[in-house]
């Protein structure tokens, strides 16, 4: 029998529109400096002035100039304001799943069931989510704000439960159900939410610089105006009573218990604080801020009618290990002091990155996509020959084992995600899901654009030598010029690639394996020598970060050259 005819991934690939326009313009700088997530506040601020500066025509200056700041993100975070959208492009883990069910069944009083089945409980109203930058606190904050939000909408305000379950699907189908099935057997209350973005005055104001802009209220056709000085004020606004804090606020006073626990008393409630410690910052009182989380975390675990969440820039294996420094660790141990057992999850685990990256930019089924990568790995093996199956053994220990990594994978090869993962785990100046998504956009514009035409005329995997960094505002993105080696690098990889490959018998195969090589180098700044020997890449690791039966077949050579041409690399290199 023989192999079933496989389309490139350029031909498979059905790419998001917003990706689609970015890789057209073919700009890597452009690419770069693109945001593929928003800040918690562009989206609370969306929907906190929508409604009033759609129904509104007598509106404060002040408030005025909030809608044309809200039409700004509207325009420019479409997809992310739209609850439909941005459930598309979600994917949803099984921690960011277990945490928004235990949520909404801590708030409404019913079960809290998992993907699984299996029956679980929130241990704790304080739920700590340790990540550090980009490891999906925000995502996760932005998507139970949008379900919040519907809740509300959709089954308090309509008691439309059909069109929340439908909309929830676009998320998670089996999420869905098990909402939809716990808001269907819970009595419906609105749940109140506060959600403080520490990177923005817009919804974390501080008393050294007083918010701005006026803030109104509605009691009967009367506009309420006030400035809002405080975290303890902004959260008082948003359940839509002020008064009760005001004078705290104004004198940026910490609120009593008592005081607290009469603003949060009634509907449940979910208080939300993201970046906490860049608030810090600003607002510049630790003792004070720690005393308010300490006050806060008491009228919570006194009512039991709401939950806080806290994102802190620190992983969980630092926080639990005791490694917390500073703020973060008292803010931490004044939180375990008031309610023990806190949960602590983050929002994603190290494997997971790869979902991320396909849900956000493919439209492609997942089903479709794992179909493809197991053809792809059969063909590999295939065509590879002993040398590949080789690698495939050392790296995999068995051939099974391979082809499942690559159908989990596909479109990237497993060492593509290994070398992301890498980079994150020890490039602290990446950030986790951000930079993975800009990194391997610029991959694709470089393939979409022809940039490797010269190579071959399609490619079956993402390969870690498809990131550009043949152009040097790629290799300056990567290395950071703030570094003090920076020079060093991007001088190392003028001579080990380009000089260097140029002179071997192979010039292709040589820059290839000579930009893995590179790309894994950069990890090991900073880090000790031990360390970095194990992250150094082993000839099967460049066989099979380079292999691609494409590219292969076109350039009319077996994988067996690869050794040869490694060897001639590290002759001319310096």
């Amino acid at each position: 029998m023989g192999e079933t005819k496989l389309d490139g991934l350029t031909r498979v690939l059905k790419l998001r529109p917003e990706i689609k326009d970015l890789i057209d313009k073919g700009d890597f700088k452009s690419i770069q400096q693109f945001d593929p997530s928003p800040s918690l506040a562009d989206i609370i601020t969306y929907y906190e002035y929508l409604e009033l500066c759609n129904e509104n025509e007598n509106l404060f200056s002040t408030i005025k100039n909030e809608c044309s700041s809200i039409k700004a993100i509207g325009n420019r975070l479409k997809i992310f304001v739209d609850p439909k959208e941005f459930f598309k492009r979600t994917y949803l883990s099984e921690n960011m799943d277990d945490i928004i069910i235990k949520v909404f069944a801590g708030i409404l009083g019913g079960e809290a069931i998992r993907r699984d089945g299996s029956i679980t409980t929130l241990r704790s109203r304080i739920i700590i989510l340790p990540s550090l930058m980009g490891g999906g606190k925000t995502h996760l904050l932005i998507t139970l704000s949008h379900i919040i939000r519907l809740y509300n909408e959709l089954v308090v305000e309509r008691g439309d439960l059909k069109t929340f379950k439908g909309t929830l699907k676009l998320l998670n189908e089996n999420l869905a159900e098990r909402l939809y099935k716990l808001a269907e057997n819970t009595e419906r209350k609105k749940i109140r939410l506060a959600a403080l973005d520490g990177t923005s005055e817009k919804t974390a104001p501080d008393p050294i610089k007083p918010i701005e802009k006026a803030i109104v209220i509605h009691s009967g056709n009367i506009k309420e105006v006030y400035k809002v000085h405080t975290l303890w004020g902004i959260i008082a606004h948003y359940f839509g009573n002020y008064s009760i804090l005001a004078e705290r606020d104004k004198r940026n006073s910490v609120p009593s218990k008592e005081e607290l626990k009469q603003l949060l008393s009634g509907d449940p409630f979910i208080i939300m604080v993201d970046e906490p410690l860049v608030y810090l910052s600003r607002y510049g009182d630790k003792e004070k801020l720690r005393d308010f989380f300490q006050v806060l975390a008491i009228a919570i675990k006194e009512l039991n009618n709401g939950i806080l969440i806290l994102s802190i820039p620190i992983s969980q294996e630092e926080l639990m290990g005791g490694e917390a420094k500073g703020a973060v660790r008292e803010i931490y141990e004044v939180l375990s002091r008031v309610q023990s057992g806190l949960e602590i999850v983050p929002p994603l685990k190290s494997p997971e990155i790869v979902n991320v990256l396909k849900k956000r930019l493919f439209e492609n089924d997942e089903n479709e996509l794992r179909k493809i990568g197991r053809e792809v790995a059969r063909l590999i093996v295939s065509r590879g020959g002993e040398v590949v199956k080789n690698a495939i053994t050392s790296l995999y220990k068995s051939v099974p084992e391979f082809e499942e990594k690559v159908e989990n994978s596909y479109p990237f090869s497993p060492l593509y995600v290994e070398l992301l993962e890498e980079q994150f785990n020890h490039l602290k100046y990446l950030q986790r899901t951000r930079d993975a998504i800009r990194i391997t956009i610029m991959a694709f514009a470089a393939i979409y654009n022809g940039l490797y035409r010269w190579l071959s005329s399609d490619f079956y995997l993402i390969e870690p030598y498809h990131i550009p960094i043949q152009d040097s505002s790629v290799r300056s993105y990567l290395v950071n010029p703030s570094y003090g080696d920076y020079q060093i690098l991007m001088s190392m990889y003028d001579k080990d690639v380009e000089e260097a490959s140029i002179k071997t018998s192979r010039a292709w195969l040589a820059r290839i394996v000579g930009s893995f090589i590179w790309l894994k180098s950069i990890i090991g700044r900073g880090i000790s020598e031990g360390r970095y020997l194990k992250l150094y890449p082993t000839t099967n690791d460049i066989i099979l970060a380079v292999y691609d039966p494409a590219v292969f077949s076109q350039q009319n050579i077996g994988p067996g050259v690869i050794n040869d041409v490694l060897n001639e690399l590290y002759s001319y290199s310096n």
